[in-house]
């Protein structure tokens, strides 16, 4: 948190930069990332994320696009006063390609109006044409008032405009005020990955690379986040916590899903008359817990009602997010019959609700 925290007074001043947070699945790097917004907010500053699926890499520019679509949403939030400044900002860098970006951001039109169509061009030269207009997109929210941070998570799954519209902005000198926080699974990348080339190439042009590198829970850290968790001193907890470090190799996201596991099956409760939580370790070692994350919430999937189950399969299709109006169209029912069959899956936490209109994402890809 701390390095983040320098990165940003940094680009604060009128820089740059990027920074690559790695881990496996589950290690925690999108809440490192959360960590700042508080910092971001003293600044005035914007923040927006996107993320790439791994289902869909044959679209340009997935994840930069939905961070800027959620920057064009925050800004309609603003006084129409300030909304004239963006109307004229965007209009002025945008010129005659606006409504490029107003088919790939359609509420862009509420801002700057209705726009000329834009000339079609062969697949890869529009490709191209979408990376510069992004670029110069981008650099409507540079300035010293309000600094810009942008997550782009799941990076490893990035397509080859990305990956090229990255580099060309990270190497433009009018890029400023401007941090870049790339995601990644380095487990699922080698050095000759695309990706990882990138990286070496804007290190070779003098870009500033800030590297993190998220390793698991180690055995002691397990032990207080349980404590901590259950109210109950570290001594207490040491062997339960044993076990889970042993199932789940110290990864966050796995040792919470198997805490509430253990809770929802009964594994874990709350003596009110003792006033304490308790468990006994010696069914649940002999009923034995997966060490697969995946073969976890599989089971937790498995318990949902089938109506769940359905709609949860055709969100799945839309994406690792999608939104209410979308998967009720796919589903062929009403809003509120979708809503209904979504819930149980909400209050599990496989889904998470991102804003009015229930437009949700899975909690988590695996």
């Amino acid at each position: 948190v701390e390095t983040l925290l320098e990165v940003f007074e940094r680009i604060s001043q009128g820089r740059s930069e990027l920074v690559l947070v790695r881990g496996y699945s589950g290690v925690g790097k999108t809440a490192l990332v959360n960590e700042i917004l508080k910092q971001l907010t003293r600044h005035k500053g914007y923040f927006a994320s996107g993320k790439f699926d791994q289902f869909q890499r044959d679209v340009p520019l997935m994840a930069p696009l939905q961070a800027l679509g959620k920057l064009v949403r925050q800004l309609l939030t603003e006084s129409d006063e300030r909304l004239g400044y963006w109307r004229d900002r965007f209009l002025q860098k945008l010129g005659a390609n606006a409504q490029l970006m107003i088919d790939v951001i359609p509420e862009l039109e509420l801002i700057i109006g209705p726009q000329p169509p834009v000339p079609e061009l062969g697949p890869r030269e529009a490709a191209n044409r979408l990376g510069q207009v992004f670029n110069r997109f981008v650099q409507v929210f540079q300035s010293p008032e309000h600094p810009h941070v942008t997550l782009i998570d799941d990076a490893q799954w990035a397509d080859a405009v990305s990956i090229e519209a990255l580099q060309n902005f990270l190497v433009n000198p009018e890029n400023q005020y401007c941090l870049i926080i790339a995601a990644y699974r380095n487990n699922e990348v080698s050095p000759i990955h695309p990706l990882m080339q990138a990286f070496e190439v804007l290190r070779q042009a003098g870009v500033t690379i800030t590297e993190i590198n998220l390793e698991p829970l180690a055995l002691d850290h397990v032990t207080q986040l349980v404590a901590d968790t259950l109210y109950t001193p570290a001594a207490a907890v040491a062997p339960l916590a044993e076990l889970l470090f042993e199932k789940t190799a110290g990864n966050p996201f796995f040792l919470t899903q198997l805490l509430k596991s253990l809770y929802e099956d009964g594994w874990i409760t709350f003596d009110a008359t003792a006033r304490q939580w308790q468990w006994d370790l010696n069914p649940v070692q002999q009923r034995g817990i997966t060490d697969n994350i995946t073969d976890l919430m599989i089971a937790k999937i498995g318990k949902l009602s089938a109506a769940t189950q359905r709609i949860l399969q055709l969100a799945a299709c839309i994406g690792n997010q999608f939104d209410l109006q979308t998967l009720a169209i796919v589903s062929q029912q009403s809003l509120s019959q979708t809503v209904q069959e979504l819930w149980e899956a909400v209050q599990l936490g496989l889904i998470v609700p991102l804003g009015e209109g229930l437009p949700a994402a899975g909690s988590q890809d695996r």
